[in-house]
C-alpha cells in the first residue's frame, strides 16, 4: 500500500448552519490562504510532507453517498440526523436529497442562517 503524504493543514470550523456547499467554499478559501503562506517553503524544501494517519478522517465513495439521497417518508429520523443528512446533501447544482411522493421525486435542500431573537 502506498504511503500517503500530506503537507501542512489547517482546521476549518464547521458550524450547524454549514452545508456541503458552504463548507466547500470555506475549505477553498482556507486552501488559498494556506497555499500562499506555505508555497515558498514547500518550493525550497523547507517543509517536507508528513506521513498521513489513515485512522484520522473518513473516505466515502459516490455510490455510498447516493444511498443517502433518498429520504424514506415511512422511516423515523432523529431531527438532528435528518438536518445533518440534508446539510450534507445540499450543494447546488448537484442533486440533493429527495423523497418520493405519488411516483414523483421531490428535491430537498436546506438554507440555514443564524438570526437574532427579538
Amino acid at each position: 500500500e502506498p504511503v500517503q503524504r500530506i503537507l501542512p493543514t489547517v482546521e476549518v470550523p464547521v458550524e450547524i448552519i454549514d452545508t456541503v456547499k458552504t463548507l466547500h467554499e470555506k475549505l477553498f478559501e482556507a486552501f488559498v490562504v494556506l497555499f500562499k503562506e506555505t508555497w515558498p517553503k514547500i518550493k525550497t524544501h523547507q517543509i517536507q510532507p508528513q506521513r498521513q494517519d489513515l485512522g484520522q478522517g473518513t473516505l466515502h465513495f459516490s455510490e455510498d453517498l447516493q444511498k443517502l439521497n433518498e429520504i424514506n417518508l415511512n422511516r423515523y429520523y432523529a431531527p438532528l440526523d435528518l438536518i445533518n443528512l440534508l446539510r450534507a446533501r445540499t450543494f447546488s447544482p448537484h442533486p440533493g436529497a429527495y423523497f418520493k411522493h405519488e411516483g414523483k421525486k421531490v428535491s430537498l435542500r436546506l438554507e440555514l442562517e443564524y438570526f437574532e431573537d427579538e
